[in-house]
């Protein structure tokens, strides 16, 4: 699996390289031939719409390329979802089973817990347990 340099804002920190954990927006700042270096040499260096939108805002002068245009999108346009979920056949390495989640299979007591807290956001106190009817809450 490659690894994918996703920068979602100019806050984003670079993970790699001479200015690993610095963002992006200071090294457009301070070294901006970096960035473009990183473009023309690196497939997986993304940046997001907002952080091009972000780009334009804090440097007009900072030359938005056709390639870098090119390096603009969303994660999950660059990343191979087969990398992140097991094969079918996969069952002895499966980690992924989601059977949970059907309706009658669920970890009741937590999962009231959780809706509780959701709902009443601790105005009602604490979870009172049991069967609750939430019409109260206008739900």
């Amino acid at each position: 699996m490659k690894n994918v340099y996703f920068f979602d804002n100019t806050a984003s920190t670079f993970s790699f390289g001479k200015y690993k954990d610095k963002p992006l927006a200071l090294i457009i700042a301070l070294d901006p031939s970096y960035v473009y270096w990183c473009l023309n040499n690196i497939d997986e260096f993304i940046v997001s719409w907002k952080a091009l939108k972000e780009i334009r805002l804090l440097f007009p002068n900072f030359i938005i390329s056709e390639n870098f245009e090119n390096h603009v999108g969303n994660y999950e346009d660059y990343i191979n979802i087969d990398d992140y979920y097991p094969k079918e056949d996969d069952n002895e390495n499966n980690y992924y089973d989601y059977d949970w989640c059907d309706e009658g299979h669920r970890q009741d007591d937590y999962y009231e817990r959780l809706t509780w807290d959701a709902l009443t956001d601790g105005q009602y106190g604490d979870y009172p347990g049991g069967d609750i009817d939430y019409s109260f809450l206008g739900y």
